[in-house]
This record gives structure tokens, C-alpha cells and sequence, in this order.
């Protein structure tokens, strides 16, 4: 059984991927980019049989022209400004609702789960960039010159896009917003709370993205994705230093120093999709109210959702 003294090794790593020297201003311009797409959003209301909540499909123009559709909820009869949870989902799924986010809505609680573009749900994902999506998303973008096109970066500014938009409505408490996500919805919920002010709460659990250089170098379980890349597409690794570069400006680490609302992360120490240190290279760079909460008998898997 594994012990918690187990993780100590880790509490105080900070990780080993460097800041590139332009990388806030990398991300600056991005989110100029997405200021500049179509702003609003659409509501099409969802008949639903369960009571006293109102159902809808919206959507939101994003990055690259793209349609992403969110589903939210919201309790009716509101009769003042109440808090709002996004949900960001994990790699390859959907909003998979409304049942999972009913215990918040009747508690008076708004929710907006994203569908992430070219996955389960019904986001779209137009795309025109250089390089292979054969064995995944992650490494879209990676052989285009053009870092915008990576994949995570889009995401990321989904993400960020989704919070504003939850933000911005008349029912919403803008001081009162939380973010969930896990694993993939784990790293955009800290690359969004990282470019949006205002966020007052997130419960990231087992977040993927952290400290890249390390996941390649050590080839951890979490960088199959890429390993399977340069198998096929670069087996001298003749491009390695460049990727680890261009990954830099996506890795979650180098983003969670901006993180200003309070942080409750969620660890699992078997976890051999997103392995522990690279969890606390990101928890550590956290300057925020923070708590790190440790399963010592859990890996990567649904049943820490509590």
C-alpha cells in the first residue's frame, strides 16, 4: 500500500521546463486574438422534465472561427445575482449532462460544462496548420511554425472564453465563479483561472499538461501521445528541443504563478496519466490560498470525483 510519506519527495519541486522570455506576451496577443472573435453567444432552450431548473444549448464563436458549445443550466425563478461553476471535461469526452451538475443547480448555483472542440460533444474544430493529429490532439500544431496553432493553446482560450461568458451574464455574481476540470478539463481549468481576473475558486484534479519537459525527458506514462510522435514522425529526435520548446508556452507550470483565486487540487499517487510530480511542479508555482488533497490508494481514475 502506498504510503503518503511516498510524495514527500515532490513537495517542494518546482519542475524543469523554462519560461520562454516572450511568454507573456505570447499570451497578451493570444487573448487580444480572442477579443477580437464574434463576442456573445446563443441560447436555444433544452425541454426538460426535471423541475425548477432551465436547460439550454449555448454557443460562443472561439479562435479559428470555431463554434463551441457549452451546455448550461441555471435554477428558474431567479430572483437575484448567484454564483457560477465551468466545467471543463477530460480528453476525448462531453458535458455527458445535465444530471452531474443538478446538485449545484438546485443550490442555486449556475453551470456552464464546455464541450471541447473536435472531441465527444459538439463544438466544432476548423484547423489548417502543418503536421500530423494521427496519434492525438496534443500534438497538433507542434511541426507548424506558427505557435498559435498548438492545440492546447485554442483550448486554453475556449476555456478563458467560457468563464468570460458566464461572467458576463445578468443572472451571474462575476465575484462569486468557480472552475472544475479534470485531467485535460484540469489543465484548462488552470490556464483559464490563470487569464481571467476575478476567478474566487477551482478544484482542478490530476491535471495534465505540467512540466512537459520533464513527462518527455522521462518518458512518464502522460507523454505516450508524444513519444508515439517521434516514433514515427521524428524517431532520431532530431526535433525534440524545438517541441519542448514550442510545449513551454502551453505547459501549465510556467501559468499557475498568475493564479490568484483559491485552489483546492486534487492528487492521486498511483496516477500514472498525470504522475504526481508533475502535479506539484504547477501546485508549487501556486501563490494563492491553497490545498493540495492526497489519495494515496486512487490513480487516474473517476472515483476520486466525489
Amino acid at each position: 500500500m502506498p504510503l503518503l510519506s511516498s510524495i514527500n519527495k515532490y513537495k517542494n519541486y518546482m519542475g524543469i521546463s523554462s519560461k520562454p522570455d516572450d511568454f507573456d506576451k505570447f499570451w497578451g496577443d493570444s487573448l487580444t486574438e480572442l477579443e477580437n472573435t464574434k463576442q456573445g453567444y446563443t441560447l436555444k432552450k433544452i425541454e426538460t422534465a426535471e423541475k425548477n431548473i432551465e436547460q439550454f444549448d449555448l454557443y460562443f464563436e472561439s479562435t479559428y472561427g470555431a463554434q463551441i458549445h457549452c451546455l448550461y443550466i441555471r435554477p428558474k425563478n431567479i430572483k437575484y445575482k448567484i454564483p457560477g461553476i465551468t466545467f471543463f471535461h477530460g480528453y476525448g469526452s462531453n458535458t455527458r449532462g445535465p444530471f452531474q451538475y443538478l446538485p449545484y443547480v438546485y443550490n442555486d448555483i449556475a453551470v456552464l460544462a464546455m464541450d471541447i472542440r473536435g472531441q465527444g460533444g459538439l463544438s466544432t474544430d476548423p484547423w489548417d496548420g502543418v503536421g500530423s493529429t494521427k496519434y492525438g490532439q496534443f500534438i497538433r500544431g507542434m511541426q507548424d511554425e506558427d505557435i498559435r496553432k498548438l492545440f492546447a493553446r485554442n483550448i486554453y482560450l475556449d476555456g478563458v472564453k467560457a468563464v468570460k461568458t458566464l461572467m458576463s451574464m445578468d443572472e451571474i455574481d462575476e465575484t462569486r465563479i468557480g472552475i472544475n476540470g479534470k485531467s485535460q478539463g484540469g489543465a484548462i481549468t488552470i490556464a483559464a483561472t490563470s487569464l481571467v481576473e476575478g476567478v474566487k475558486i477551482i478544484t482542478p484534479t490530476y491535471p495534465f499538461m505540467s512540466d512537459l519537459k520533464h513527462v518527455l525527458e522521462d518518458n512518464l506514462t502522460d507523454a505516450d501521445e508524444f513519444m508515439e510522435y517521434f516514433r514515427r514522425v521524428d524517431p532520431k529526435h532530431e526535433t525534440e528541443k524545438d517541441i519542448i520548446n514550442k510545449l513551454s508556452y502551453v505547459d501549465i507550470s510556467n501559468l499557475a504563478d498568475r493564479i490568484t483565486a483559491k485552489v483546492h487540487w486534487t492528487l492521486a499517487i498511483l496516477d500514472e496519466s498525470c504522475h504526481p510530480s508533475t502535479q506539484f511542479a504547477a501546485y508549487n508555482k501556486i501563490k494563492s490560498q491553497k490545498e493540495m488533497i492526497i489519495y494515496p490508494d486512487y490513480a487516474h481514475e473517476p472515483q476520486l470525483l466525489f
